[in-house]
């Protein structure tokens, strides 16, 4: 349905939730710290992510950026519960 696995959505909804709380991107070992999961397996759903339109890495630590489509899928998400 949203072209994403329920563990990408919840990696894009802590992105999101950080950035919102603290203006600027988390770093990969904190989502890795708040999900409970390993480095590699954060990085694996970061690329995933970028690769499918839904976030932006602009090269630099805490340089991950959420695009309009994953703003728009994190909006209809909220919305439906």
């Amino acid at each position: 349905m949203t072209g994403i696995t329920p563990k990408q959505k919840e990696c894009l909804e802590c992105i999101s939730d950080f950035i919102e709380q603290n203006g600027h991107s988390p770093s990969l070992a904190e989502i890795g710290s708040s999900l409970s999961q390993s480095a590699v397996a954060i990085h694996h759903k970061v690329n995933s992510l970028a690769e499918r339109g839904y976030l932006v890495k602009n090269g630099g630590a805490r340089s991950l950026a959420l695009t309009r489509k994953s703003k728009l899928l994190l909006a209809s998400l909220n919305a439906n519960g």
